[in-house]
């Protein structure tokens, strides 16, 4: 076991080691959709880096970008807040993880066989509860406990742990070998402990020096053992050959980082706050979305009575200017309109089903159905309220509504998890819809178009 630590002030000018950097804060992007009954604790990236999941204490999920909603605890009772979300290899499930130790199995996850973790919660036998948790293996689950504890699930490797060795901080979180024969746990004070074939970070001053916050999180970065640690503040910290793209220290936050998941693929990262507000860090790392909750978290009235939706859309078919668009008549592009800004871009040749041959996506700049939704909600609530998702992801952030107004958006597939359409209802039976490849934004009627859902209202 070889055991490596390091701190520093969020505040302080970068440090002669080379294992840690630290630079002044980045521009991020962050929008405004959803509602929060919890607070968010934890997110984590898709396979492919075109998306994540965040996690809320009450057990809510949500997803951005590529990420796919499979299932939560939201709304559910719970024994312990939950305090992780942890993705399978394929992206295609998760897990989420209570500070008791209960395991939550979704989509292609598979459940540990045996878990005497919430049972010994109850009896008083964890020492300190679950903080973080991180997947080992196909199945496999590391659990890491506030007194340094691991916890080995599903036909995890165990390989030591500082349970029952003294702490100068809680530990926060812990991370999986790229070879998956060891870990790491991060302390609240930047301290990093390394074992199995974990290589921890040559040189870490972080515990020995003053943070403006503790550490709340940290992310393996790149391919090897380099680590990215934040801070309640939004400073990051890169030890051990990790790359440092900035943080959210200095900025105004609406609350604590509580995450940080680095894009597995292209490289930069992602933090998260309590508040939802996600914050997105070199090139590689996309914004999707994020969980800021609105004012209203009931079902929000449409602005002006869905008036100002209902123009707004009505501008884009008539061929105005509709911020980013400079006038003119608006194409379908299948996947236009999914880009970091609302409104029309090239779209993708990727899951192309359209007549038209060759593709045109991606020589032409448009929207796609919800691409378009996204589009006039963006300029109608002034802030992405929909995010950069599919009607499915769009969907889910709407309440259905049996008695339909002007503004309110109608889906159209095979059922409310299974959508394929989407169109802003413009009232007496008519939609303002972006249809199909090689058409233009219309006004159609809502019968005219097959499998109906049904209206749904933000």
């Amino acid at each position: 076991m070889s055991i490596h630590r390091k701190l520093l002030s969020t505040g302080a000018v970068a440090l002669a080691a080379t294992a840690l950097t630290l630079i002044a804060p980045a521009t991020a992007q962050a929008a405004l959709p959803g509602c929060l009954a919890g607070s968010i604790v934890d997110m984590a990236p898709t396979p492919t880096g075109n998306g994540y999941w965040l996690t809320a204490t009450d057990g809510g999920v949500f997803s951005y970008g590529d990420a796919r909603f499979y299932g939560s605890m939201g709304g559910k009772a719970l024994n312990k807040p939950m305090v992780a979300v942890v993705p399978t290899g394929s992206g295609s499930g998760y897990w989420t993880v209570a500070a008791d130790g209960g395991v939550f199995a979704y989509g292609d996850a598979v459940a540990p066989a045996s878990n005497p973790l919430p049972a010994m919660a109850g009896r008083g036998q964890l020492v300190k509860p679950i903080v973080e948790a991180t997947r080992i293996g196909a199945n496999g689950l590391l659990l890491v406990a506030g007194d340094g504890g691991v916890f080995a699930l599903g036909g995890a490797p165990f390989f030591g742990s500082m349970g029952g060795k003294p702490l100068n901080k809680p530990m926060v979180d812990i991370v999986a070998s790229p070879t998956g024969r060891g870990y790491a746990t991060v302390a609240a004070d930047g301290g990093v402990f390394a074992f199995g074939d974990y290589r921890g970070p040559s040189s870490n001053p972080l515990p020995g020096m003053r943070l403006a916050q503790p550490v709340t999180a940290a992310a393996r970065d790149g391919n090897g053992f380099g680590l990215l640690l934040t801070a309640g503040d939004g400073g990051v910290f890169a030890l051990g050959g990790a790359t440092f793209r900035g943080s959210a220290a200095g900025r105004r936050l609406g609350g604590p980082i509580t995450g940080i998941a680095a894009d597995p693929r292209a490289g930069g990262y992602w933090l998260a706050g309590t508040d939802g507000g996600v914050f997105a860090y070199g090139a590689g790392a996309g914004f999707f979305g994020n969980a800021v909750s609105n004012p209203s978290c009931s079902v929000t009235v449409p602005p002006a009575g869905g008036s100002a939706i209902v123009r707004i859309a009505e501008d884009v078919l008539a061929g105005r200017a509709v911020s980013p668009w400079r006038g003119g008549s608006v194409p379908y592009v299948w996947g236009g309109g999914h880009g970091s800004v609302a409104g029309p871009s090239t779209g993708t040749c990727d899951g192309y089903t359209g007549s038209i041959k060759p593709c045109p996506a991606t020589k032409t700049v448009g929207v796609d159905c919800s691409g378009f939704t996204r589009w006039v909600y963006r300029q109608a609530y002034g802030v992405d309220v929909l995010g950069g998702g599919n009607t499915n992801m769009h969907l889910k952030r709407m309440k259905r509504v049996t008695a339909p107004q002007p503004g309110d958006l109608v889906y159209f597939g095979s059922g409310p998890t299974n959508t394929t359409h989407v169109a802003i209802f413009v009232g007496a039976g008519r939609m303002i819809e972006a249809p199909q490849t090689g058409m233009n934004i219309r006004k159609s009627s809502v019968s005219g178009r097959s499998g109906l859902v049904g209206y749904y209202r933000y």
